[in-house]
């Protein structure tokens, strides 16, 4: 029952992603953001109702889940997706900076590639046979979200907001919960045994909705108008490979059950053998 439920959750928030195209395409204006016809506020009543069931979702997962103690070649596949994918974006965002000589993308694109290096070492971890936390120190984890940070500060203080422009506050948002999740990834990477498995599979699903269901497909219809660039196509593509890291692990913790002192104790006799 939980695992239909969970699954429902997700395709909700797919849904909701073929409905915003729709949206895009007959009712939006691709150059400014703004709604041609009805009120933008049923867009944001429809994303509130999707985020409150993915929060209630979040109560299907237990509170220790078993999945972060055990390899998983799906976990660990679409880690290693997601690390080719920003390690992509770290290089055509600093192509971009260098003929632009703007300073702060060239930051971004150094906390880019970190970010894509902690996802190579936590695919690693997931892929290998006796199961590890990514790095020996959680530093290497809290220095691969810095990026997320960044990024939201810079589409939340530099780009025109509006409630009214609905993708750039779709942007906004997506960089938020990409920023949640993996901030709740590294927790439970490194903190198996703490309660958070709840959080992971709300953040999770958020991320999924936010950045894999509406900003990538939004970005790449304003891609093919000609109102975004190569590297904002790239960019939201890495984002939307980390929200389908973030529906695997919301997955995976729901479906993988709770981990209890069993699961310790076989880790151990892992490593002994």
């Amino acid at each position: 029952m939980k695992r239909a439920a969970s699954l429902l959750v997700l395709l909700i928030c797919l849904v909701l992603g073929a409905l915003r195209w729709v949206d895009l395409l007959n009712y939006s204006d691709l150059a400014t953001g703004f709604v041609t016809r009805g009120e933008f506020w049923w867009r944001y009543a429809a994303l509130g109702g999707a985020l409150v069931l993915l929060w209630l979702g979040g109560f299907l997962a237990p509170r220790r889940p078993a999945c972060m103690l055990r390899p998983s070649p799906v976990m660990g596949l679409c880690s290693a997706l997601c690390a080719v994918a920003w390690a992509a974006a770290a290089g055509v965002n600093l192509t971009r900076a260098l003929a632009r000589e703007d300073s702060l993308q060239l930051v971004l694109s150094a906390l880019y590639a970190l970010t894509a290096l902690w996802l190579f070492l936590m695919a690693a971890s997931r892929l290998t046979r006796y199961i590890d936390a990514p790095s020996g120190s959680a530093l290497a984890g809290i220095v691969g979200t810095a990026s997320f940070y960044l990024l939201a500060v810079y589409r939340f203080g530099f780009q025109p907001a509006s409630l009214s422009r609905i993708h750039v506050t779709v942007e906004v948002l997506s960089a938020l919960a990409a920023l949640l999740f993996v901030s709740a990834a590294v927790r439970a990477s490194y903190l198996p045994f703490t309660s958070c498995g709840r959080r992971l599979t709300f953040m999770g699903g958020a991320a999924f909705l936010l950045c894999t269901c509406l900003e990538a497909p939004q970005t790449f219809c304003r891609w093919v108008a000609g109102y975004a660039e190569n590297g904002d196509l790239v960019l939201s593509l890495a984002l939307g490979c980390t929200g389908l890291l973030g529906a695997v692990c919301a997955l995976c913790a729901v479906w993988g059950g709770e981990s209890g002192p069993a699961s310790r104790q076989s880790g151990g006799e892992q490593e002994e053998a």
